[in-house]
């Protein structure tokens, strides 16, 4: 699509068709023109009951694929009748109204039934003229055919299209079935009894010199979408309408009546204004949307740009319909795109791409295009529609997006997590690699609930874990959080692991647990260091209780030491004064006896020996209180210490 040229094929009205045929009457298929097919694309509701293909795909099927001839009655010959009529109708343009056909219908075990029908084939044409389509109508008159003339009425009654029956050489009305009546705006009484002419005054000018041609030669005449004056309720309108003029021949080959045929064309005018409408609302949607739409015909050359294009780029649109828009393709995507749109262009295939194009401001605009292969009616490739849509913002957050999926992706890996996904309501577990290999499992298989999880938990913690779970899906535990610690059985591997497990459980309207999602984190070499940790603790308490008898023990012990001590020290106190009182008395004695002959020096002999007894018996008091030091609190004084030292320079 890099060059340009609208098509008038560039809008498929089928769905417009399948919306008309399913709100029309009777009973009715539209046929596509592509021979030898001649696919059905839509039908009316009637048909499809008639046909036997109610409730059954019928759109889509070849007409003759869907309705196979009678291979074990080949002397009915109705298919290749009705063939002959559908190539007719392409090669002339013009209505083809059937004699009464054969047609038989398969059943679904593979049996016939016998099926007369009343048919007609009419032409609806495209804008260039040519038969695009084929209105088959037909009606079964299997039950209602009979050679009497009432049963002549009552088929004319029946018959899905306008039917009148003149009288070859009076041209008075004989039969009129009420589809005749209703597109002539007449009563039967008006027609039946009555001159034909008279009833139609308007038209004859126009058409009573091919009625008596019919009557004169007993050849037919065919009047296809033509405009014809009918005076409905007094009112005078022009009404598009086919009509035929079939002679009915006696014996003997007489014109003895002429059937007129007459089929209101209103809906098919209608349907052509549809398409033309319709393409005029291509346009006006495309203009209108800032979807980048632009067509293709089959050589690849671009033929229509929306003003989206001028929008987006700057570009004039005269400038796209010269030279296109691969320049402005980022070069590092034009190489890619172009391929992929020709590899296109070669299969007469849809097509995809993302790329980057130039904007008006300088800078780059990432695209996703969609192609879309556009065919005629015969089927012939007629080229592309592409949409692209600006994806920047779309394009920013997926690379967003992937930088933190693979933030999360190396945290994951670095905390070692795993990752489980229980979707309630098919059943069905995921777990990731990690989470596998948890509980000991290598393989890649689908995992079960029971299986693998439950079996796989350490019997000791088997209850537990699964009332806890139990007690979440129920609902029973408030907010669905979900936080354990347990202990892991390799299923292939035996080895014991310890697993922390952290998830939630979402619940849908109902209150009914829909989905349990979560993540599990090996925790093994955290609880074998707390269990040496506490195995350590237990044997330093031990250690401690020891030593704590063994102190218990040596302070009985030491208390008594202590108690013979204190003993010793009353003893040794009170022997030890015991001389220091004796060299006290006899001093003092012998000082009182020799007072009149002691010299000075001599006085200071027994001074000092006076002193050094009196410090011995405070050096024996002082030993027995200190012996008592630990068991009162401590009681701090003041001390000289120069009156100490003076005390010891005397004592020398």
């Amino acid at each position: 699509m890099l060059t340009n040229d609208l098509s008038s094929s560039a809008v498929n009205l089928a769905d417009v068709y399948t919306a008309l045929f399913q709100a029309m009457p009777g009973n009715s298929i539209l046929v596509r023109n592509d021979p030898p097919l001649f696919t059905i694309i839509a039908a009316t509701p009637d048909y499809l009951k008639n046909s036997g293909y109610a409730g059954r795909p019928l759109v889509g099927m070849g007409v003759f694929e869907a309705f196979p001839a009678n291979s074990s009655d080949p002397k009915h010959k109705g298919d290749l009748h009705l063939f002959q009529s559908f190539m007719q109708v392409v090669e002339t343009n013009e209505v083809d109204i059937m004699p009464l056909q054969r047609y038989d219908l398969m059943q679904s075990d593979g049996s016939f039934t016998k099926k007369i029908w009343r048919a007609s084939n009419r032409p609806v044409l495209s804008v260039e003229g040519q038969v695009a389509y084929i209105i088959h109508t037909a009606e079964d008159i299997t039950t209602q055919l009979s050679e009497s003339e009432q049963d002549i009425r009552d088929m004319v009654a029946r018959a899905p299209i306008g039917i009148c029956v003149l009288d070859a050489a009076t041209q008075i009305g004989l039969i009129a079935n009420d589809s005749f009546l209703e597109i002539a705006g007449r009563s039967l009484d008006e027609i039946v009894g009555n001159w034909y002419w008279d009833t139609f005054s308007d038209a004859r000018p126009f058409y009573e010199e091919a009625l008596n041609r019919v009557i004169e030669n007993g050849v037919t005449f065919r009047a296809t979408e033509v405009e014809v004056p009918l005076r409905r309720n007094g009112v005078l309108e022009m009404v598009p309408v086919t009509f035929v003029y079939e002679p009915l021949k006696n014996a003997v080959g007489k014109v003895t009546k002429v059937a007129v045929w007459v089929v209101d064309n209103s809906t098919q005018a209608q349907a052509r204004k549809a398409i033309s409408d319709s393409e005029s609302m291509f346009r006006t949607m495309a203009e209108g949307t800032p979807v980048l739409i632009a067509v293709a015909d089959e050589t690849g050359n671009a033929t229509y740009f929306n003003k989206a294009w001028t929008e987006l780029t700057g570009r004039a649109m005269q400038d796209f319909l010269q030279r296109g828009w691969a320049d402005l393709i980022h070069s590092e995507d034009r190489s890619r795109f172009v391929n992929g749109y020709l590899k296109s262009l070669a299969e007469k295939g849809p097509f995809r791409e993302e790329f980057r194009m130039q904007c008006k401001e300088g800078g780059y605009r990432w695209l996703l295009a969609y192609g879309t292969p556009r065919f005629d009616e015969q089927g012939a490739f007629r080229g592309h529609i592409s949409a692209g849509t600006d994806i920047t913002d779309q394009k920013l957050f997926q690379q967003q997006l992937t930088t933190a999926l693979e933030q999360v992706r190396l945290s994951k890996e670095a905390a070692a997590l795993g990752t489980f996904d229980m979707d309630l309501k098919v059943g069905g577990l995921i777990w990731d690699e990690r989470c596998r290999i948890l509980f000991g499992i290598s393989h890649n298989n689908p995992v079960q609930y029971e299986t693998d999880f439950v079996n796989g938990l350490h019997p000791d913690d088997r209850e537990r874990i699964t009332t806890v779970i139990n007690d979440l899906l129920s609902g029973t535990t408030p907010g669905g959080d979900y936080d354990v610690e347990y202990r892991t059985i390799g299923a292939e591997d035996g080895i014991q692991r310890w697993v922390r497990a952290k998830g939630k459980v979402y619940f849908n309207e109902q209150g009914e647990a829909v989905r349990f999602i979560g993540s599990v984190l090996d925790i093994t070499e955290k609880m074998m260091a707390i269990q040496e940790i506490e195995r350590l603790v237990e044997a330093r308490t031990q250690e401690l209780a020891e030593a704590y008898q063994k102190l218990q023990s040596t302070n009985k012990e030491l208390q008594r030491s202590n108690q013979s001590l204190e003993e010793f020290a009353h003893a040794a106190s009170h022997d030890l004064k015991e001389p220091v009182r004796k060299i006290i008395f006899y001093t003092n004695l012998l000082k009182d006896q020799l007072k009149d002959q002691l010299q000075d020096r001599e006085v200071q002999s027994f001074a000092r020996i006076e002193n050094a007894t009196l410090r011995m018996r405070n050096l024996i008091d002082d030993l027995l209180l200190y012996s008592h030091v630990t068991e009162r609190p401590p009681d701090f004084d003041s001390v000289d210490l120069n009156q100490k030292v003076r005390n010891v320079l005397e004592a020398v």
